[in-house]
């Protein structure tokens, strides 16, 4: 369960810097901070959904008789 509240939580913080990119008109080194950032959350998304498919997977098999 805790898995699930640290995802939401890194997917609420890649929709902010999204919307913090897409008010940021033209200051570019904002942007390239930004898009920085959103890369390095999205790579901490994409382990932390392997780590909850592991988990899952974990959780069914030992559930089975």
């Amino acid at each position: 369960a805790e898995i699930d509240a640290v995802i939401a939580s890194v997917e609420s913080e890649i929709k902010m810097i999204g919307e913090r990119m897409n008010t940021s008109g033209s200051d570019f080194t904002l942007l390239q901070e930004l898009t920085g950032m959103q890369q390095e959350l999205e790579k901490k998304l994409e382990g932390l959904l392997e780590r909850w498919t592991y988990l899952n997977e974990l959780a069914e098999e030992i559930g089975q008789p």
